[in-house]
């Protein structure tokens, strides 16, 4: 769709930009979601860092809309790539807001500025604000991370798939959102033909029969809800076999540390260090009250138990100074 009258780009805070504001955007060509309503200004208000040096990325506002307003500046390529953004976003539409951000619009066209001696290609996608990308995982609660993997899951039953980053997550407690569509494929998801009426929950790692989901759920530590799960010394453990050991959040205390072994040692090693932490688990089920920083402390300054490396030589495991954290 174009439009005789100028799209203008204006701020209201200094911006890194890389062409000067205002300036109008000449005979734009629109591509828009959702009637026919032409928009014609947006104001920019703070640049967002983002891993894509060929992109500039901002809020704003458009109509008094919060936004997220994400630029190609003459670049033919990367052009390119926010017209294909923008295609899936219109092929995802039944998922906008809910899911995914609304999107608003897709514009190109050409500005000329004060330095310039020829016209410069513009594009711009629009889409809704949702908010800041997520905290640490040790920020969200269990609750927020199964909230997230059920918004990819609503991803897969549309029959596509995404390529799930943690980075391109999202918003906050019953408002996450998945972004950055600039490519998404056709899926036809194991979960959608034969689980989508069962729990999530009622799968773990390896028997949920998506594999795509089964790495997000693992990125999200998801599925160490539905079956309790330890790793040590690069080796999983799952159900019965996890709960031989002592909770996962002190192991990395009872695990030694910095061992001058190569990982092909590791296995040689391994099966002494489990011993030890089932003994150090029985310990703990026989007192339920014990202090479990004195059990710790003694555990480390008692092990008697040796490692070798692939020469043969002999060392004493060391370890991580407990520290407790508030509960």
């Amino acid at each position: 769709m174009s439009a005789t009258v100028p799209f203008v780009i204006s701020t209201t805070e200094r911006c890194e930009l890389p062409f000067d504001t205002p300036c109008a955007v000449d005979k734009p060509t629109y591509n828009v979601p959702w009637g026919n309503r032409i928009v014609t200004s947006l104001v920019l208000r703070k640049s967002i860092d983002t891993v894509e040096t060929r992109s500039y990325v901002y809020r704003g506002t458009l109509d008094n809309k919060p936004v997220i307003a994400k630029f190609s500046y003459d670049d033919k390529k990367f052009a390119k790539y926010l017209k294909t953004e923008a295609n899936n976003y219109n092929l995802l539409k039944d998922l906008q807001g809910t899911c995914i951000p609304r999107f608003y619009t897709y514009l190109e066209g050409s500005i000329l500025t004060s330095d310039d001696e020829r016209p410069k290609d513009l594009s711009c996608i629009i889409i809704e604000d949702c908010g800041s990308n997520l905290p640490d995982l040790d920020e969200i609660g269990e609750n927020e991370r199964i909230e997230i993997f059920e918004q990819l899951v609503k991803i897969h039953l549309s029959e596509y798939s995404v390529r799930y980053n943690r980075e391109n997550i999202v918003g906050s407690p019953g408002k996450y959102r998945i972004i950055d569509f600039h490519a998404i494929d056709g899926h036809d998801c194991l979960w959608s033909k034969f689980c989508k009426e069962q729990d999530l929950l009622s799968y773990n790692e390896r028997t949920f029969p998506c594999e795509s989901l089964t790495l997000a759920g693992r990125d999200l530590e998801i599925w160490e809800k539905s079956e309790k799960y330890i790793r040590i010394l690069g080796k999983s453990y799952y159900g019965q076999d996890a709960e031989e050991f002592p909770p996962k959040k002190i192991v990395p205390y009872l695990v030694p540390y910095l061992i001058p072994i190569t990982f092909m040692d590791i296995g040689a090693n391994r099966e002494t260090v489990e011993e030890s932490l089932k003994q150090f688990k029985k310990n703990m089920d026989e007192d339920p009250n014990c202090d479990i920083k004195e059990l710790i402390n003694s555990y480390q300054k008692n092990s008697s138990y040796t490692l070798e490396n692939s020469d043969g030589e002999q060392f004493r495991p060391h370890f991580m100074v407990y520290k407790p954290t508030s509960p």
